[in-house]
């Protein structure tokens, strides 16, 4: 009741009285109006500040503190990334030092002539241009990235986890694979493990309620080929997830008492594939499982955000659709989609797109897309992430970073390696 007394009280201040005096209006009215409004605003003050009393809401409407800000970084540092026409700055958050400052070498038209050409790059028709993406990474590291990282150098040691918190133009880039690819030249992801987070307050609100429930359950989704649209088939859907079904459902063996093994499960594992894979049967399924893979198009809509979707058999299963099913306690979300978490030139800060969707919806750990996945890079992306993953017989949210660093890198020592461009848009969200 008290919500909806605040969302009542709240949506009444946005019409506020009309306190100018008009033709036909006594001053007695405007009068009265005026007063019901300072009435309104008395109480609104009220229901806030009971509000306030409510475990983990002393800070309601209010901002932050830092010394609750540098707790975000018990784990790592975090790297803010800000661009303005004054300049171009790092602020990395520690959690026990105070943060430190970086200028960077670039101006905002150059990130803004950077923006624009890689975005344009990544959404050509036939794919991302090799040569077009290393200048723009090498660019990027140059101008952007290389400054903070003598001072990271110092802080932490090879493989050691950091997150970046983009910002404005920032946001348009995959900021962990700036480098120059050439011999003898340096490469972010050689250096640290990158994760992101949209804002300090996210990261934050991700590490409460930690603890993993011992009954873990993990449901897979897949669509290949829905009938509400154009798209073409997606031929490694229904074998990516019965590749994710071996790697979960294989046994463990531990011992009781010499040579009298039982075997049980990694996780309890659940999956919607073909005809199966409705949109309501789909909701269902994300509402009983607090770890899920979503494999299936996907679409962004940036005019709409929460009309974005995934495609399910017979409808759209949209941002909003999931928002109503609740899924605020969910530890760990893998979308194998295209194009999940990818933010918009028109309004960078403000897009809400699939993959922050749902880390600002509740999901603690987020895998996504920055563009679009090609359908057999995706499928051995996935298999080499759950391979390590789940290679210690546990599951562990908090790991996700280091094994999607680790697979992302397996695609690059392989025969058939595969090329930057097409690795580059995987990224982990959050914890």
């Amino acid at each position: 009741m008290l919500v909806k007394r605040f969302w009542d009280l709240s949506t009444m201040l946005d019409r506020p009285a009309q306190t100018s005096f008009d033709e036909g209006r006594s001053i007695t009215t405007v009068e009265a109006e005026a007063q019901r409004y300072r009435d309104l605003v008395e109480e609104w003050n009220k229901v806030v500040e009971e509000i306030r009393t409510f475990e983990g809401f002393s800070r309601f409407l209010l901002p932050p503190v830092f010394a609750d800000l540098r707790e975000a970084a018990c784990e790592g540092p975090i790297i803010i990334l800000i661009a303005s026409k004054v300049s171009c700055d790092a602020v990395i958050v520690l959690h026990t030092q105070l943060p430190i400052h970086v200028q960077l070498q670039i101006t905002l038209q150059e990130l803004l002539d950077l923006a624009q050409k890689h975005l344009s790059n990544i959404r050509h028709s036939d794919g991302p241009n090799y040569n077009i993406f290393m200048e723009v990474m090498g660019n990027l590291w140059r101008k952007a990235i290389s400054p903070v990282v003598p001072e990271l150098k110092t802080l932490l040691g090879k493989g050691s986890r950091i997150w970046w918190c983009p910002t404005s133009l920032f946001t348009a880039f995959p900021i962990h694979s700036a480098g120059e690819y050439i011999r003898g030249g340096q490469v972010l992801s050689k250096l640290f493990i990158s994760s992101y987070t949209p804002s300090v307050c996210a990261l934050i609100k991700a590490r409460t309620h930690m603890k993993t429930p011992l009954d873990i359950k993990f449901a897979a989704i897949g669509q290949a080929n829905p009938s509400f649209s154009s798209w073409q088939p997606l031929h490694y859907v229904d074998p990516e997830v019965e590749e994710v079904e071996k790697l979960l459902s294989k046994p463990l063996v531990p011992f009781t008492k010499p040579l009298v093994p039982f075997t049980k499960p990694l996780v309890p594992f659940t999956k919607l594939t073909s005809s199966k894979s409705m949109k309501q049967q789909a909701l269902r399924m994300l509402q009983d499982h607090q770890w899920f893979h979503l494999s299936c198009h996907g679409k962004q809509d940036h005019n709409e955000p929460f009309k974005s979707h995934f495609a399910m058999r017979d409808s759209p299963l949209s941002l909003l659709d999931i928002i109503d099913a609740d899924i605020s306690r969910h530890k760990f979300a893998f979308l194998s989609v295209g194009e999940t978490a990818m933010g918009d030139l028109s309004a960078l800060d403000e897009v809400i797109h699939l993959a922050a969707g749902l880390q600002f919806m509740g999901v603690k750990s987020v895998i996504g897309t920055l563009w679009s996945v090609n359908d057999k890079v995706a499928y051995d992306l996935v298999l080499a992430f759950y391979e390590e993953f789940c290679n210690d017989g546990t599951m562990d949210c908090t790991m996700a970073a280091r094994a999607l660093h680790k697979a992302v890198a397996s695609l690059a020592n392989r025969e058939d390696k595969v090329p930057l461009q097409h690795r580059a848009m995987f990224i982990h969200i959050r914890i």
